[in-house]
């Protein structure tokens, strides 16, 4: 991909950069307790941009074919391109010395995998017959390369996999849709211990109890913390530039409980975020965000960090891991520091409260802000130290700087990897006096 950096230039740009992406995928789907498709694809795709008179333009492709043709039209969309506010990344950074292509991710054969998930199936109707079961199997090898006319010239590879599913069941007006997704550590996917959580939450959604609306102690799993992180915007530098982020004010002041520590690393061994650097070719890092309780960092594009006079920390990504997508700030790996009780211990310790495990419509709320209002779609009811059963109809609306903060009673010991809008290594998170809405 280094020509087209100079075709570029010899169209006319002042300034070029290129980012281009191959993915080799194999991919196992099952739907409706059945098989439904076994691939393995070949994807590539480009993102180049060519600066001229201090304007940019840009264009996505996966036609590699006529790169010269690329080349004209990216100099010639400049000129009708929005003024440059950032510079591209300069040679000469230190890049961390990471290796992401851990081989356990592919020492299974192709059929190797189908006969897991036929197992998973297979487990799963043994329990209940009626469930319809939904899987994803993907391993990934990627290659990224960032290129630009200052001599930038950077290539990384990584290995990753991702195992999604869902078990649906229907039983009167009881709709059961519980779903996961495991990140394996160590290269390799644990299919009967996704198959057994799965079931396991599968029996206890089965039974249906009533609940008051109230305050009530609350403890949010791995899955739902992870989905809470969503308001978290106010982290990404481009809000607290625009002077809309709510803790632009706030550096090395307590937002949170002492307890929490949360951390930004990029850089984390077969961390599913990780790279060698993010997708305008800065280093990835380690950043403290919160450390006790108190606002460390922001983090920073080469947008953002140009508009604010800061060093960037490598959370420029294209989101969805898409070549063509819009580059934004988000996170990499969003790791919890560990607290000091076990579930067990926080589930014993609850005379009448609720687990919540994965809430819906989060983007109602002014995540900006970091509001939280949405739908209690999988919550359980804990009374006198027992998890009894499902509660129905239910809806949260908090903020996550005042709860995290005034409400929060206590962490878990260990962490859990899950991915929404970015992997975060969650623990399960007790709260106090959580006012919910039940119909």
């Amino acid at each position: 991909m280094k020509n087209i950096i100079n075709l570029t230039m010899n169209n006319g740009a002042d300034k070029a950069e290129a980012y281009f992406v191959k993915h080799y995928l194999d991919e196992i789907i099952f739907e409706d307790s059945l098989l439904k498709q076994v691939s393995s694809k070949k994807l590539h795709g480009l993102s180049l941009k060519a600066v001229k008179d201090d304007k940019v333009g840009s264009i996505a492709t996966s036609d590699l074919t006529d790169l010269d043709s690329h080349a004209k039209k990216v100099v010639e969309f400049a000129g009708y391109g929005d003024k440059l506010t950032f510079d591209f990344v300069q040679p000469g950074a230190n890049y961390p010395e990471l290796d992401l292509t851990n081989e356990e991710y592919f020492a299974p054969s192709i059929e190797d995998l189908v006969s897991e998930g036929e197992t998973v199936l297979k487990k799963i109707l043994s329990y209940d017959k009626n469930i319809k079961v939904t899987l994803n199997i993907q391993r990934r090898k990627e290659t990224k390369e960032i290129h630009n006319s200052y001599g930038l010239n950077l290539a990384a590879d990584k290995y990753e996999s991702i195992l999604q599913g869902s078990a649906l069941l229907v039983e009167g007006d009881n709709f059961i849709n519980i779903g996961d997704v495991y990140l394996p550590q160590g290269g390799r996917i644990n299919f009967t211990k996704f198959a057994d959580d799965l079931i396991e939450r599968m029996k206890i959604s089965r039974k249906t109890v009533t609940m008051e609306s109230g305050r009530y102690p609350v403890i949010f799993t791995p899955s739902a913390v992870n989905q809470m992180t969503l308001a978290l915007q106010g982290f990404k530098g481009q809000l607290v530039a625009k002077g809309v982020s709510p803790l632009k004010e706030k550096m090395n002041t307590q937002i949170f409980h002492e307890m929490i520590t949360l951390i930004d690393d990029g850089i984390m061994p077969d961390g599913f975020g990780s790279h060698k650097f993010d997708d305008e070719g800065t280093p990835m890092q380690k950043t403290v965000l919160v450390e006790d309780g108190i606002l460390k960092n922001f983090i920073f594009s080469l947008e953002s960090a140009a508009e604010m006079n800061k060093i960037p920390t490598g959370n420029g990504i294209k989101m969805n891991n898409n070549y063509s997508s819009k580059m934004e700030e988000n996170f990499t790996n969003l790791i919890f520091k560990p607290g000091k009780v076990s579930l067990e211990e926080m589930i014993q310790e609850i005379k009448l409260g609720l687990l919540i495990d994965d809430i819906s419509g989060l983007m109602m709320g002014n995540l900006y802000q970091g509001n939280i209002d949405s739908d209690m779609e999988m919550a359980y009811k804990i009374e006198n130290g027992e998890v009894v059963g499902r509660v129905k109809n239910g809806a949260l609306g908090t903020n996550i700087y005042k709860v995290w903060k005034d409400n929060l009673v206590a962490i878990e010991n260990k962490l859990t990897p899950v991915v929404f809008a970015s992997p975060v290594y969650a623990p399960h998170i007790l709260c106090k006096d959580i006012y919910v809405t039940i119909a």
